[in-house]
Parts: C-alpha cells; structure tokens; sequence
C-alpha cells in the first residue's frame, strides 16, 4: 500500500461461532511502517474502534481495544491484490 490513508471493506468472520459481520477499515495514515485508523464492525460481532499497529512486507499486525470490556484484539492480516485476509485473537481480562 503506497497511499498514507484508504480504506478496505469486507466481512469478518468468527470460526469457532459461525458468526459473521460487515467490517470497514479505514485508514488514518501509515508512517515508517506505522499504520493507523479506525475499525468498524456492523452485526453481531464486537470490537470496533481506534487502532494502531505496523505494517511491513504486506503484513498488518494492529490491535483495537474495549477498555470498558477489559478487551484486547489482535489482528493480523497479508495483504495481497489489494485484499486483505487473516486472523484475530481476543485477550480479555473480563470474565463476563
């Protein structure tokens, strides 16, 4: 991505819960390998909100958080073709 600001849309699935939502990434702008933005998720899935992380390679490591919720997720996505897949994990500290 050669552009300090865009955005990316797509669907966000959770595996484990069959459960998916509609997710908007839009980026603030990347520096030195920094990137940073804002993630919406519409449906039945949380975490959206700020989020900052890196990118390098097309590799994307950024975390949002819930502080409300004592939550913490971390995604990690390639992008490729001007697509983006990968993963996510969620460290609470909410036992609710």
């Amino acid at each position: 991505m050669n552009t300090s600001s865009g955005w990316f849309v797509g669907t966000c699935t959770n595996a484990t819960i069959s459960i998916s939502a509609n997710l908007l990434l839009v980026i603030h702008g990347m520096s030195g390998g920094t990137i940073y933005g804002e993630l919406g998720l519409s449906g039945e899935l949380g975490g959206g909100g700020p989020f900052h992380g890196t990118i390098n390679d097309g590799t994307i490591v950024f975390t949002t958080c819930l502080p409300a919720n004592q939550t913490v997720i971390e995604w990690c996505a390639e992008l490729s073709e001007n697509k983006i897949s990968g993963t996510y994990s969620v460290t609470s500290d909410n036992r609710k």
